[in-house]
């Protein structure tokens, strides 16, 4: 209780001294103060968060500071103004991986165009790797597809369908 008082109390003092309202493009939140963004885990290598934005609605401008990778788990349109970027409308699409590059910290926030609610997972990798990404034993798996990879990150997708093994690898 103390500590939300204090946060409100300091939030006050923030708004008569003129400063812009946290959450706007000048004053941009952490990705854990963004109300549509959960953490799910956090620990000193990873952190994983959702990202859940009603249709008809917006996140407020947010920063992301690590590099990681995302999945899309609903088909939704959205529209992305990035900071220092041009806006645009992209089609998410239930099951798509894609690359979070935060190499630079950017802010952004999302606004969801769509009926449905548009849901996303995210891991942050908080470390930098110690090395290059090593030659994967998986690669020559035919159930293995590999994704992307860059600097930080190689993802594969593994598709076994009903009746299908995968050998020991």
């Amino acid at each position: 209780r103390i500590a939300a008082a204090a946060a409100t109390l300091l939030a006050c003092h923030a708004a008569r001294a003129g400063d812009p309202p946290a959450g706007t493009a000048d004053r941009p939140v952490e990705i854990a103060a963004e109300p549509h963004h959960s953490i799910q885990l956090a620990n000193s290598v990873i952190r994983v968060y959702e990202a859940v934005i009603p249709p008809a609605t917006r996140t407020l401008f947010h920063t992301h500071r690590y590099s990681g990778v995302g999945i899309d788990m609903t088909a939704t349109r959205i529209y992305i103004e990035k900071v220092g970027g041009d806006p645009s409308y992209e089609t998410t699409k239930a099951g798509d991986v894609f690359p979070v590059n935060a190499a630079t910290p950017y802010v952004h926030r999302v606004a969801n165009a769509d009926d449905v609610a548009f849901r996303a997972i995210v891991a942050e990798l908080l470390q930098a790797p110690r090395a290059s990404p090593v030659a994967s034993t998986v690669a020559d798996v035919p159930a293995y597809k590999l994704e992307f990879e860059n600097e930080r990150a190689r993802v594969f997708r593994m598709v076994v369908r009903p009746g299908e093994t995968v050998a020991a690898h």
